[in-house]
């Protein structure tokens, strides 16, 4: 007898974008700084460093999301600390226009915003 446990193989729009984003880094020169909305005027985020982590501001949730620094660059995927979890990607799509998207911990879809750099 056998036993076959699987699953459809179907990925979720979140499988999708962390699976075409693991591994990815920027430079944090590239990605500091303010980023204008360009679907909401007047909404922005601002990069900051610190030690070892970038921080995105405003935070939305309890706390920034946090991504980490390995030398001069940051790993993609940031984290804001609650319980679900909230996360955050970042694609860099060329020298001033950058992608996010956001998410929760089980969620089945998330919330893209396109910035431009200030």
């Amino acid at each position: 007898m056998l036993l076959f446990a699987g699953s459809s193989g179907a990925q979720s729009p979140i499988d999708s974008i962390q699976n075409a984003n693991a591994g990815i880094k920027i430079a944090v020169a590239e990605i500091s700084g303010k980023w204008l909305s360009v679907e909401y005027p007047g909404v922005e985020v601002v990069f900051v460093e610190k030690e070892n982590e970038l921080l995105r501001f405003p935070q939305n949730y309890v706390h920034p999301f946090s991504f980490n620094k390995e030398n001069d660059s940051i790993t993609v995927k940031g984290v804001a600390m609650n319980w679900p979890p909230y996360t955050c990607i970042v694609k860099l799509l060329d020298n001033g226009t950058l992608e996010t998207y956001t998410y929760t911990y089980h969620s089945e879809s998330f919330y893209k915003q396109t910035f431009r750099r200030e």
